[in-house]
């Protein structure tokens, strides 16, 4: 174990949030731990883990269910709602 500093963490956070390769912009990623349970988006794939090992996944297939998950599952305000939709289908997260 290495005592880390806030530098090392604002260099990696800087290079993850503007490099090209980074998975970062091109991927629509977010989590949340719950008691019983942990939620996990990558693009249009929603997994959800259980407490005890089960774990379940399913594709969003529209922009607005994919918005409707982030909101009310992942608990995530979503500013301009209509902008991110857009965004969604330009970006060919989910289909047109």
């Amino acid at each position: 174990m290495q005592r880390a500093y806030e530098v090392d963490y604002c260099v990696s956070s800087h290079f993850l949030s503007t490099h090209p390769s980074s998975h970062f912009l091109s991927t629509l990623v977010a989590a949340r731990a719950l008691p019983d349970r942990r939620y996990a988006l990558r693009n249009n794939r929603l997994s959800i883990h259980h407490l005890g090992g089960r774990s379940e996944q399913r594709e969003i297939a529209s922009a607005a269910k994919l918005a409707d998950v982030l909101e009310n599952q992942l608990t995530i305000v979503i500013p301009d709602r209509a902008a991110f939709e857009a965004r969604l289908r330009q970006k060919q997260i989910v289909e047109t």
